[in-house]
């Protein structure tokens, strides 16, 4: 790398580290060695002004996640000019087709490492990241909530990288059928307090419009919210015991229940405290988001109304397990995995039960496979459902295990008495001529 004097403010060379970085950084983006650029704080960028920010802010990543480099002065991409005094071309011997004697990266560490090794992985493969998994490799949504409130401060409209980021909190821009947010929330089961629904009445009159929306799964969203009211709803819902972190973008989304958990007098188990439990464990874990996709968790207590959880990610069922087939008996959570709503492909049978006293962690091990195994290059094969397609279920539920550390529980299917039936079998029975999916018919 050539020295860089003659432009003020400019270090003299770059460090080793900085070549590396740069080199990754280049190659991200489909830079030309004559596009790539050393600014007077030594950060890299392109000439193209509108990757500016992206790719300084990518550069800094790289140098934080070493804790080897030395700490970078900040300018705004709008204050990048391409001005002779302002920028000194890196030379033609760069080495952009090679890393030459460029230091390795050291390993990430902390919660967003298992997120940062798999899209290291996808660039190590000559791929390209979509701009989704940019937007989150180059700032944590959560680590950019000050710009979120001055952008309400000034009711400014978010960015379109910021309009992703900010789904982390459940705001979502709807630009351009309306200049405002809407606002998802999370509602574990779908239940809520008569007070905690009152509360969120006042809160749309005041900030945003005085209505709201059900959500297929069983949950609240409100509209017509300008920037400026963006904040003070968000923290409003959170003074109401409620909250709306990570019920947008690539994370898991609002975990359904049973509708009649725990006053339905045929279901086999009460799903509130399961669907709670996992509620919480999402919430204070930031290593569950930012997934290669949305990612969807119901139970079913085989209750009255089904909750139709095999059009999810992960499908908890309760069953009984009768005896004699090498297992406690009682009732366990049957597993399928790899529902897609919309898709006409509904979560696949694994023959695995769980005890629901292990149903929390057995979900975290299958994000975390998921985590590691997800598509990131393109956002319409990125569900679990197309990893269990392209590596098998087999392959995918031997990598579960390694993150579980302990071998799944398989049961035949006649080890399982049959579920009581449902509202939707009872109205099959009785009109038969209506179309009903198999599995609200068989349970």
């Amino acid at each position: 790398m050539p020295p860089a004097s003659g432009v003020r403010g400019v270090q003299n060379e770059l460090t080793q580290l900085q070549q590396a970085d740069l080199i990754a950084i280049a190659r991200e983006y489909a830079l030309t060695e004559a596009d790539v650029v050393i600014g007077a704080d030594g950060c890299p960028f392109g000439l193209a002004r509108e990757a500016n920010g992206r790719i300084r802010t990518a550069f800094r990543a790289r140098v934080a996640n070493r804790q080897q480099a030395e700490c970078l002065a900040t300018i705004r991409p709008g204050e990048l000019r391409r001005q002779p005094h302002q920028v000194a071309r890196v030379g033609r011997n760069v080495g952009l087709a090679g890393s030459g004697g460029a230091a390795a990266n050291a390993e990430p560490t902390g919660p967003d490492a298992a997120h940062i090794k798999a899209q290291d992985k996808v660039i190590a493969s000559g791929k390209k990241l979509v701009d989704q998994e940019k937007f989150k490799r180059e700032e944590h949504p959560f680590d950019a909530y000050p710009r979120l409130k001055q952008q309400a401060l000034t009711n400014a409209p978010p960015s379109p990288a910021d309009n992703f980021r900010w789904r982390y909190y459940g705001l979502f821009y709807v630009a351009p059928a309306q200049d405002s947010y809407m606002c998802r929330l999370r509602i574990p089961n779908g239940i809520l307090k008569h007070w905690q629904l009152a509360g969120l009445a006042d809160l749309t009159e005041q900030l945003c419009g005085p209505f709201c929306h059900v959500t297929t799964r069983a949950n609240l969203q409100v509209r017509e919210i300008p920037p400026k009211n963006a904040v003070a709803l968000i923290e409003g819902i959170q003074d109401l015991g409620l909250c709306s972190r990570g019920s947008g973008a690539d994370n898991i989304r609002n975990v359904t229940g049973t509708p009649t958990a725990g006053i339905d007098p045929q279901e086999l188990i009460d799903t509130r405290e399961y669907a709670r439990e996992w509620h919480f464990h999402i919430l204070n874990d930031r290593s569950l988001y930012g997934l290669p996709r949305k990612f969807n968790v119901a139970f079913d207590g085989a209750g009255k109304i089904a909750v139709l959880e095999d059009t999810n990610d992960i499908a908890f069922a309760a069953v009984e397990v009768k005896d004699g087939f090498g297992v406690e008996p009682g009732v366990w959570f049957r597993l399928g995995i790899g529902g897609i709503t919309g898709h006409k492909d509904f979560a696949k049978e694994t023959g695995i039960v769980v005890k629901p006293a292990d149903a929390t962690k057995v979900a975290d091990a299958i994000v975390r496979a998921f985590i590691d195994t997800g598509d990131r290059t393109n956002r319409l094969k990125a569900r679990l459902k197309y990893v269990i397609d392209n590596i098998g279920m087999e392959k995918f539920l031997e990598l579960v295990e390694a993150k579980l550390g302990q071998t799944f529980t398989r049961v035949p299917a006649d080890a399982m008495a049959p579920r009581p039936a449902s509202a939707a079998a009872r109205l099959a029975a009785a009109n038969p001529s209506v179309p009903l999916r198999a599995s609200a018919i068989t349970r």
